[in-house]
């Protein structure tokens, strides 16, 4: 059992473990780690920053953070999917949403809008 010791408002993140047959949430968690990539836009904000997921649902995202990120924020996610299509084109998961938690290295995301995309393919570093 994990407590991250992090709080924002009432709640505290915790890792799936603890949650068990009791856990009220609407939707399934899974847990999955995969880059993510984050830029947080509002008024008064604009964070770009790396991460890694934590897990998912059909309704959020919680993942890591560089930043502390404002609740209520509007926030656009991009993940590395790890399948891919016709198993040779790799996708990216994006996700439109709001910071509903967040700690100095962590944040959960309400997602109201997603797609796949298909992502470039990254250069390779040559020798050096």
């Amino acid at each position: 059992m994990v407590d991250f010791a992090s709080r924002s408002g009432n709640r505290t993140f915790k890792n799936n473990e603890q949650y068990g047959s009791n856990d009220q949430r609407r939707a399934r968690r899974f847990p999955i780690q995969q880059a993510v990539h984050y830029e947080c836009m509002g008024p008064m904000v604009n964070l770009k920053g790396t991460g890694t997921t934590v897990d998912f649902s059909s309704t959020g995202i919680a993942f890591t953070t560089e930043h502390r990120l404002p609740v209520g924020s509007l926030i656009e996610i991009a993940v590395d999917w790890p399948a891919k299509l016709g198993g040779d084109c790799a996708l990216k998961f994006v996700a439109f949403g709001c910071v509903v938690r967040s700690d100095d290295d962590r944040a959960a995301v309400k997602t109201h809008k997603y797609e796949f995309r298909t992502r470039g393919k990254r250069p390779v570093e040559g020798p050096r």
